[in-house]
């Protein structure tokens, strides 16, 4: 029986989990653009383990771009979305309960 089953609470909802979860399809359409950008600024450079030093900060650049693209893009899009959704759902049920209350000959 799993942790959770049981009354626990796993470790893959705790806050930053979850967090990095939402950034996640950001970071996805992110992370490859910043990657070329550094490499078209800097160079190709030799495979090297001096190299590992560039990918912490190209990784903390892409986890902040995508922290930034979730909260100013993604999210403001999806209530947009979601919004114009209900109003849609809203006038269909409308229409229908109309459409049924209204006698037909």
């Amino acid at each position: 029986m799993s942790h959770e089953r049981r009354g626990g609470r796993s470790t893959l909802v705790t806050r930053p989990l979850v967090r990095l979860g939402e950034w996640s399809y950001a970071f996805y359409l992110l992370h490859a653009t910043l990657i070329y950008a550094v490499r078209a600024a800097v160079g190709k450079l030799d495979p090297s383990w001096g190299n590992l030093l560039w990918h912490v900060p190209i990784l903390l650049t892409s986890l902040l771009a995508a922290a930034a693209g979730h909260h100013l893009v993604e999210k403001p899009v999806e209530r947009r979305l979601r919004s114009a959704w209900d109003r849609r759902r809203a006038a269909r049920a409308s229409t229908e309960v109309t459409a049924t209350a209204t006698p037909t000959a």
